[in-house]
């Protein structure tokens, strides 16, 4: 099931367009290899290949489009190709973030919390062997978010950077876990996923989510997936 908000008024994505995927169960775009997700909650291990393709292809008209996704990069049909859909791999570890720059992956690392407390710079941090991290600027920067994030162009809607965006993690419970079952955006994941059962009245996700892109405005920013993935 497939949800399109033109104008998202969330803190860190405000004023852009964004997406939410659920199926009858919240996690089943999801990857079954999602360290994320809760206990006891399955996902697939397959890509939805003709929604991957309808977001590859569809981009907002001079304007950018973006999503994070725990599927590995050896799963895509192409890391990325011009004027596409810009994929970002939500890596579990950096043995995952080595692997993903070496196929030129943009790439992903979700910190603890008090990870940049014991940093000695607050805006990036450099793993040795692996690669220089940068922070999402919204993180400390209240006057950014992913609207205004890169003056226009959001950094993790840049394919060719060299380097990783390094989020925290601030989910409620002590251990990682997904941001998107919990609290509001939570609500809103449910509340889709309650529909998944009807889908034989709807179009698929992959033509439900043309149709919303091309009804965006030029220039737009889209942010795909505040809770879901690109499973089958």
């Amino acid at each position: 099931m497939f949800k399109g908000v033109e104008i998202s008024r969330a803190t860190k994505t405000k004023g852009i367009a964004v997406t939410y995927r659920a199926g009858p169960n919240k996690y089943d775009t999801c990857p079954n290899t999602c360290k994320l997700k809760p206990v006891g909650e399955a996902g697939t291990n397959k890509i939805d290949r003709e929604y991957e393709k309808a977001i590859r292809d569809n981009v907002p008209r001079s304007g950018y489009s973006w999503l994070y996704t725990h599927f590995p990069p050896s799963k895509w049909s192409y890391i990325y190709k011009k004027g596409k859909a810009v994929f970002n791999f939500s890596a579990d570890n950096l043995r995952q973030v080595k692997g993903s720059l070496k196929k030129n992956a943009p790439t992903v690392l979700v910190v603890g919390s008090n990870f940049w407390s014991r940093s000695s710079n607050s805006k990036r941090h450099y793993f040795e062997g692996v690669g220089l991290g940068v922070r999402c600027p919204a993180e400390y920067n209240k006057k950014l978010n992913c609207n205004n994030c890169g003056s226009g162009r959001p950094l993790c809607a840049r394919p060719e950077r060299t380097y990783f965006i390094l989020f925290t993690d601030h989910s409620a419970k002590k251990d990682f876990s997904c941001y998107a079952g919990q609290k509001r955006v939570n609500l809103h994941w449910s509340r889709l996923a309650s529909f998944a059962g009807l889908k034989s009245v709807f179009s698929s996700d992959a033509v439900q989510l043309k149709n919303f892109v091309r009804s965006l405005p030029p220039r737009s920013l889209l942010r795909h997936h505040v809770a879901g993935d690109i499973g089958r």
